[in-house]
């Protein structure tokens, strides 16, 4: 969905296994490498999922390495301990600006 700036239902499809296209304007294409962990395709444009999708069906090296890559990335990138490291960052970097 081009209007949806994250998309937690991307994100739990390649903590599956399952490869994801996923659209150049969401949130979730900020994180994603293209044709590693996910294909990033033109929004709006069906022409571009269409041909994201025969690559996938096409080719089962591409397929597998997708699902793999994703569901890889999701399970290191998106728990609680790497979101609490992550804030705690940010509070530090922050931190000389509190008054």
């Amino acid at each position: 969905h081009v209007r949806q700036s994250w998309g937690l239902v991307l994100f739990e499809a390649m903590a599956t296994g399952l490869p994801v296209v996923a659209s150049n304007e969401t949130g979730a294409s900020e994180v994603l490498i293209d044709n590693e962990t996910a294909l990033i395709v033109q929004a709006e444009n069906p022409q571009s999922i269409a041909d994201a999708l025969a690559r996938l069906i096409d080719n089962h090296e591409l397929y597998e390495k997708i699902s793999k890559n994703g569901a890889t990335w999701v399970r290191k990138e998106l728990t609680w301990d790497h979101y609490a490291e992550a804030l705690v960052r940010l509070i530090k970097k922050h931190q000389s600006h509190v008054i």
